[in-house]
């Protein structure tokens, strides 16, 4: 399990380093300056738009430019607040992390995104019915490998909703870089709402609101 988890960190890391190149030369930045447009080109079709099953950078990239998690990373990859209001509060024994999240931010119908989306979204990821290929990163938090290995209740993984706004997240052992799995679309939220209704998240339900964001 544990090369298993060294080897998932480094495709995580990988993944999260493509996400952030571009393939703009100075010449065509300075030309396009002024154009406020945005391109992206891609090899192929999104193989998957549900956060607990994507698993290339294909899905990733576009995930990433969809979804806001907790944190993001900058342009020297370290993590920053995105959906959280500040960095995360973290206890001296490095295995309690309180997280309070910003109250303004909304998913794309008006709902507020609540504590209680990134507490679905990680017990549906790490249950092994959802099947996810990324729960084994979940191993890191409190009770996370005996749930993957089927010998306890998705429910019981370390991550509570203190209130609407805020997350107390419980680590089995201290992990220096559980910021930048924060970072990582497999910890992202899950709009519950949305996933009782349609099961899983299809590429064409994500590609449609993503396009829809950018012209409102």
């Amino acid at each position: 399990m544990k090369k298993k988890k060294l080897f998932g960190l480094m495709l995580v890391s990988t993944v999260l380093l493509t996400a952030c190149t571009t393939g703009d030369t100075a010449e065509s930045s300075e030309a396009e300056s002024e154009s406020q447009e945005f391109n992206l080109s891609v090899v192929q079709e999104m193989p998957s738009a549900d956060l607990s099953l994507a698993m290339d950078t294909i899905s990733f990239t576009a995930l990433n430019n969809v979804y806001e998690g907790i944190y993001r990373l900058d342009e020297n990859n370290e993590p920053q607040p995105a959906g959280a209001a500040e960095m995360a509060e973290i206890s001296e024994d490095g295995l309690t992390y309180n997280i309070k999240l910003r109250e303004d931010a909304k998913w794309s119908n008006g709902d507020p995104v609540t504590a209680d989306d990134y507490v679905y979204g990680w017990q549906r990821t790490v249950d092994p019915e959802t099947a996810s290929e990324y729960a084994y990163l979940y191993g890191y938090v409190e009770n996370g490998d005996d749930i993957i290995e089927g010998d306890k209740d998705p429910s019981e993984l370390g991550i509570t909703a203190v209130n609407d706004y805020e997350l107390e997240i419980k680590l089995d052992t201290p992990t220096p870089f559980f910021d930048n799995l924060l970072a990582f679309a497999s910890f992202s939220h899950n709009h519950k709402k949305l996933l009782k209704k349609k099961g899983k998240i299809m590429p064409k339900q994500v590609m449609t609101q993503f396009i829809m964001d950018r012209l409102l």
